[in-house]
């Protein structure tokens, strides 16, 4: 596969199973990769909603003063979650997040920076959503997610979850 091809592909994450269906619709569907699913888990600790939820709950959480990103002066907050420190840093125009950036004990790598950018912001069923997700890794860009649609608690078939 070539570098800039593009892969669609559907995630359906309940609790701890995971499923992958190829394309929209009628694609072939199998369970989650482990390790995939155990990412696409720990990205969601980096969701703006879990993440700002996470962030009110915590005694931890400091004004760590202002920051510029792309010439936009952003609050940065910070809080310790399991050992790894969480900066959020809000968008003082839309009071949005923006970015967050994790410094983790990676076990391969040793102490790590990971950062989220979050973009392209739109409102559906009255919640403000990133279509956009930016993944760097050492300040390398890793991943970039350009999310098509949203579904604010859908229904899904209790069958798509069982064992084949």
């Amino acid at each position: 596969m070539g570098s800039n091809q593009t892969v669609r592909f559907v995630e359906i994450i309940d609790g701890s199973t995971g499923m992958l269906q190829e394309g929209e619709g009628s694609g072939k569907q199998m369970r989650m990769h482990p390790g995939r699913l155990v990412t696409r888990l720990r990205e969601e600790q980096r969701n703006p909603a879990t993440l700002i939820l996470a962030a009110m709950n915590q005694r931890s959480l400091r004004h760590r003063g202002d920051a510029e990103i792309d010439g936009k002066r952003h609050a940065v907050l910070s809080f310790t979650e399991g050992g790894d420190e969480f900066r959020i840093y809000i968008d003082q125009q839309t009071r949005l997040p923006a970015q967050t950036e994790i410094l983790e004990d990676d076990p391969l790598e040793g102490d790590s920076s990971y950062m989220l950018r979050y973009s392209d912001w739109r409102k559906v069923d009255g919640v403000m959503l990133p279509f956009k997700l930016t993944f760097l890794t050492e300040s390398e860009v890793s991943e970039e997610f350009e999310i098509s649609k949203y579904q604010v608690n859908p229904q899904f078939k209790a069958d798509k979850f069982e064992k084949h």
